[in-house]
């Protein structure tokens, strides 16, 4: 996803963000998200990234799919498809 200057990493509770400046390759992702929150929870970070990355970004993420808390990954979709068309 990015060159040995870049670290992404989410916490147990998926509350933070660590980032340290670099560049975004993209590529393949493969990430088993915290089951306390929603896979949409992480598709927003990507989403917020994958225009600046270099490759597409093509995630696999495995996790709760809907929550109380998080968007879920239809809302997700649906409104990015809006935004980019």
């Amino acid at each position: 996803f990015s060159n040995l200057f870049m670290t992404l990493s989410f916490r147990d509770l998926g509350t933070s963000l660590l980032y340290h400046p670099g560049l975004l390759i993209g590529g393949e992702i493969e990430h088993e998200c915290n089951l306390q929150r929603s896979i949409g929870y992480f598709l927003e970070v990507l989403m917020c990234l994958a225009p600046f990355t270099k490759k597409p970004i093509h995630a696999v993420l495995t996790g709760v799919t809907n929550d109380q808390v998080d968007p879920s990954v239809s809302i997700v979709i649906t409104c990015s498809y809006i935004v980019n068309h």
